[in-house]
């Protein structure tokens, strides 16, 4: 059982990006082991994701969709089951980290080939759309694999860092330089902005001056090439994410400011509440903006709450063990992990980040990976 529980994860871990259905297989191969053998514990997060799993159900009841609304919730759902069955701690870091550099090594490959060979591929039947090409690269869409980026660098270089091996500092060393580039061909600002910032926080970890130096070296960067910088973003983009925060966000939290118009329904109270057609209607183009128009004002600070716990937990764990850092195997992985999730955070900014279902199961997986290596060695 445990071997098959170990495959699976390396399954679902690895093809999330790549090709989603095997890694949902692989995730569905966990969730009935996990329930077959009664392996889900309880953690110090468990009562706030239970918390906010029950505000963002309240906003499905109050929605002005309910149908749309559940069904969003089911995958939902699945974000939290992905979070307890990888928060039992049962998983080998190393082998969970090798899954997920090689995927994201994969993933960057794909990318930029597709970007220099100028090839696209466009598969669309019924509901399945799928489509390749260079300013999407892989998952469909940049912002998509930006993220996904933004989520698995910190981590290799985590182990960069902090393994002693040069057998694992093989994979990082390849896949940082092709995941910076990746962001810098598909003009991804922000991407490169949450990835440097996740990236100070693990060297922050490892030495406080040397991180002090790259920001300060960082900032001198941009200060001299902020014109050539700045093209990677398009002003017509910032100021259709300005114009909505501005007219759309503000009339649809006044309308539904306690459980919101209900989860998924973004769009189509958008639509009502801005008929003047002055900002962007599909999502917020921020994700704090984006859930607190979808749940509410309940749902936001369940969301909030949760990740501040998460962050809390995780941090405690590392000033308790400070002594012992270089013999405790795992540690390496929560300092990236905590790292990754930082960067999508401030990647939220700008994006919502967790709609997207290979999205969201991993970065709801990854903070119960961090969650169980931390109680794991504790």
């Amino acid at each position: 059982m445990d071997r098959i529980i170990e495959k699976s994860a390396f399954l679902f871990l690895l093809f999330l990006p790549i090709i989603p259905w095997i890694s949902y297989l692989g995730f569905f191969i966990l969730l009935f082991c996990f329930i077959h053998s009664h392996r889900f514990r309880h953690t110090p997060l468990s009562y706030y994701a239970y918390g906010l799993l029950g505000t963002v159900f309240l906003s499905c009841i109050f929605s002005i969709n309910k149908p749309l609304s559940l069904g969003a919730y089911l995958l939902f759902i699945c974000y939290f089951l992905g979070y307890f069955i990888f928060a039992s701690g049962r998983f080998p870091a190393k082998k969970i980290a090798n899954a997920i550099v090689l995927s994201g090594l994969i993933l960057a490959v794909i990318g930029i080939v597709l970007y220099l060979m100028d090839f696209t591929f466009v598969f669309e039947r019924e509901f399945i759309r799928i489509r390749f090409g260079p300013r999407t690269s892989t998952l469909g869409n940049p912002n998509r694999f930006a993220k996904y980026l933004v989520l698995t660098t910190p981590i290799a270089f985590a182990g960069l860092l902090f393994c002693k091996s040069l057998k694992e500092k093989v994979l990082p060393l390849v896949f940082i330089p092709l995941s910076f580039f990746s962001l810098w061909i598909i003009r991804s600002l922000t991407g490169v902005l949450a990835m440097s910032i996740a990236i100070l926080a693990v060297l922050w970890a490892k030495n406080k001056w040397v991180a002090l130096l790259v920001f300060v070296v960082g900032i001198g960067f941009y200060s001299v090439n902020y014109k050539k910088v700045n093209r990677l973003t398009s002003k017509r983009s910032a100021m259709e994410r300005v114009n909505t925060l501005k007219y759309v966000v503000p009339k649809m939290f006044k309308a539904r400011p306690i459980t919101g118009c209900g989860l998924g329904a973004y769009r189509e109270f958008a639509l009502k509440c801005d008929k003047e057609n002055k900002g962007l209607h599909y999502h917020a183009h921020n994700m704090y903006a984006h859930y607190l128009c979808e749940t509410g004002i309940l749902g936001l600070l369940a969301f909030l709450l949760f990740l501040s716990m998460f962050f809390y937990h995780s941090i405690r764990f590392l000033r308790s063990q400070k002594k012992q850092f270089q013999t405790l195997d795992n540690k390496w992985f929560v300092v990236g992990g905590m790292s990754s999730i930082l960067g999508l955070l401030v990647y939220g900014i700008s994006e919502t980040c967790i709609d997207y279902l290979p999205i969201g199961l991993f970065f709801f997986s990854l903070i119960g990976i961090v969650t169980g290596y931390s109680r794991k060695e504790s």
